[in-house]
């Protein structure tokens, strides 16, 4: 979730003051009278960001994304992050091979595996190596996985991928590979974006993810 750690206030139809202990910042223009009015109301800490997308037009994605990174670079919204301590006995099992891993190497598992599980990733679906990828990367402690891409499951590619069948043919990379990580992982926030990797809009999504991994058709 996103935690807001601001106050504003609208000056007018396109100019808004935001606030907080350290500065002070006026967003205006197309954000201010297109974006805001409705983005401010959901950014109250119980949404993701795919549960905020899904709420606009589609058209609409980039300038929310480029808005929400504009927020938290300036101090006035931040990603509702977990600590060390709070683990579960059933998440402790479902990882136990990666808290293994790191008491074996750094000698406090919880402490890198909390890093793991703090990161944003962002995964750019080009073409059939993603999901090998997408589904590997669940496994590995990390908290949150943007899955971005705008293309579909071709019937030549059901037989590479360990999991698909002839009935996600035709559907959505990213609806797709989503699915069968909820299915596998209770403990990651999946969140999807369909958005053309070719047009340049999807630098926002750089921007708000830790990391980014592109797989396309040649690699």
């Amino acid at each position: 979730q996103l935690i807001p750690i601001y106050k504003y206030l609208p000056m007018d139809r396109f100019k808004y003051l935001f606030w907080n202990a350290n500065r002070k910042s006026i967003v205006e223009g197309k954000f201010a009278h297109k974006i805001l009015p409705e983005l401010l109301a959901k950014l109250d800490g119980s949404q993701t960001l795919g549960e905020i997308l899904a709420a606009f037009d589609r058209e609409k994605e980039e300038d929310i994304l480029e808005t929400i990174v504009f927020l938290e670079e300036k101090g006035y919204l931040k990603e509702n992050t977990r600590t060390p301590n709070d683990i579960h006995a059933e998440e402790s099992d479902y990882f136990k091979h990666l808290l293994n891993y790191f008491n074996h190497f750094a000698g406090e598992p919880l402490k890198y595996f909390n890093l793991l599980r703090n990161a944003r990733v962002g995964l750019l679906l080009d073409g059939p190596l993603g999901f090998s990828a997408g589904l590997h990367l669940s496994g590995l402690g990390i908290g949150s996985l943007l899955i971005a891409g705008d293309s579909t499951v071709t019937t030549d590619e059901i037989a590479l991928c360990p999991g698909l069948t002839a009935a996600a043919a035709g559907r959505s990379r990213t609806e797709v590979l989503k699915e069968k990580i909820d299915q596998s992982n209770p403990y990651i926030k999946t969140e999807q974006v369909d958005v053309d990797l070719l047009s340049g809009s999807s630098r926002e999504i750089l921007d708000y993810c830790h990391f980014v991994l592109l797989c396309s058709e040649d690699n």
